[in-house]
């Protein structure tokens, strides 16, 4: 029984197309068709079925994919194994990250990664929390970092690090430096936009006091971190945001917290895995740096 072909059963399996499964494997797809039919005619038994262009596999295909899997794994493990002994782990790894991590969280830690495996290369793509999640879920991206928690049964959420949310305002006597949850109300706002982490831990807090978000003055809705601290900073309002994203302009006095009576909030940030899948041994890799680098400690350190 070759590798090979069942490197490829493995892809088509996974892929559920003939068409994404020569692509990712750098093939064409009569050669891939070909490993197939020749593993099938090796173990003397139907792995696929082909309608159309729907692909679904067998019951002997179904049992054969969980050890297959394995297979391939062991494999990549093994040669990663090798690669990390002779310090030549390469490739370009996509992660997905709500806005904080993805600006903020994974850059700090990213030079450390790349200085133990410098042949490493990422591409992070930064979206709101919902979207990361649903990226996961759906198999496009194999990790992400988020900010939020979700119900969904198929994924595994893992707690990075922990940050403080905040209400930032322009250092200035217009704003206080504190007040109660009610005064709240008498202050301009500048929010994220909804599927934001940050904006549903703020939701959260808020509905503990029977307050929503629209009992607010909320003058502006934007999309990113920075974005809320730019409008911040230039005077439109207060901004709900990650105290870890403003911590350089509160050092300058930039930038002021206010207080609020009876609203600490914190904030845990997660790494995001489809539950069942085996990673890439790469990303393996990756996940486990990241939590022995920030696993339970604040995002700050």
């Amino acid at each position: 029984m070759e590798l090979r072909h069942i490197e490829v059963f493995v892809e088509v399996a996974k892929t559920k197309s003939f068409t994404k499964a020569a692509e990712n494997l750098g093939l064409s797809q009569p050669t891939v068709s070909l490993h197939l039919q020749n593993l099938e005619r090796e173990l003397g038994v139907k792995l696929i079925d082909r309608e159309g262009r729907n692909i679904s596999l067998t019951p002997a295909g179904k049992l054969f994919f969980e050890y297959a899997a394995e297979i391939v794994s062991l494999k990549e493990k093994a040669l990663l194994a090798l690669k990390r002994f002779l310090g030549s782990v390469e490739g370009t790894f996509v992660v997905g990250a709500s806005t904080v991590p993805g600006e903020f969280i994974l850059p700090r830690i990213l030079p450390e990664f790349m200085k133990q495996y410098p042949k490493t290369k990422f591409k992070i793509r930064v979206m709101d929390s919902e979207m990361v999640i649903q990226s996961v879920a759906d198999g496009d991206m194999e990790m992400g970092v988020v900010g939020a928690k979700s119900e969904e049964d198929r994924l595994i959420f893992k707690p990075l690090c922990r940050d403080r949310v905040i209400v930032a305002a322009p250092n200035s006597e217009k704003y206080p430096d504190k007040t109660d949850v009610n005064g709240l109300r008498e202050l301009p706002f500048v929010m994220r936009e909804k599927g934001s982490g940050t904006r549903r831990a703020f939701e959260r807090a808020l509905d503990s006091y029977g307050i929503k978000v629209e009992d607010l003055n909320v003058v502006a809705e934007v999309g990113s971190t920075t974005a809320v601290k730019e409008a911040v900073r230039s005077g439109l309002g207060c901004g709900i945001i990650s105290e870890l994203s403003v911590k350089s302009d509160l050092e300058k006095g930039e930038l002021k917290i206010v207080n609020v009576e009876g609203l600490d909030i914190l904030r845990d940030f997660y790494v995001v895995l489809r539950k069942g899948k085996t990673l890439s041994p790469a990303i393996e890799l990756f996940v486990d740096f990241l939590m022995k680098e920030r696993g339970g400690k604040s995002c700050n350190g």
